[in-house]
């Protein structure tokens, strides 16, 4: 019988609500991915993305034991592939998906290291973060991140006429 943690739970929170990001971007039209509402929202490749580059910050910042924003050339880098994928015709956003699959992935094998005796330890973030979180709490940053723009991308997808249900709950 598998013994049931904090670390365990959030690790898996986190790999399925990645996947149910991986399942909205799939379910949207390729034509709409990069679409936004009214020309001012944010489409929902761009939304995909910033959650892979939030679960890389924190699966880092767990790691570390100390907050740890991506380094400006790794994004870049990322962002390059993105950019490639697109110029070179394909609009299904494979390699977004690949990369939430990837970086939910990292972030739960950093949170499943984690011990009992580190859920208290005190991470102080720079501004315009509060001033400090506990690393247990930097658990739950990502997953809520994940899942305000799965319900964005939803509500994209009924703008566009979707009313099928995709969840997986």
């Amino acid at each position: 019988m598998e013994i049931i943690t904090v670390q365990s739970v959030a690790a898996q929170r986190v790999r399925k609500a990645a996947q149910d990001l991986v399942i909205a971007v799939s379910n949207t039209p390729e034509d709409r991915l990069h679409w936004k509402p009214m020309d001012c929202g944010r489409p929902v490749l761009n939304q995909a993305i910033e959650c892979g580059f939030a679960n890389m910050k924190w699966a880092a910042t767990i790691r570390n034991r100390e907050f740890t924003p991506i380094p400006p050339e790794t994004e870049q880098l990322i962002k390059a592939r993105f950019r490639e994928e697109i110029e070179g015709g394909c609009w299904s956003g494979e390699t977004v998906k690949e990369q939430l699959r990837a970086t939910a992935d990292e972030l739960a094998g950093a949170i499943l290291t984690v011990r009992v005796d580190e859920l208290d330890c005190v991470i102080m973030a720079p501004p315009p973060y509060p001033d400090s979180y506990l690393l247990v709490e930097c658990f739950n940053h990502p997953y809520w991140n994940m899942i305000y723009h799965l319900g964005q991308i939803n509500y994209i997808q009924t703008l566009l006429g979707d009313r099928a249900d995709h969840s997986v709950f």
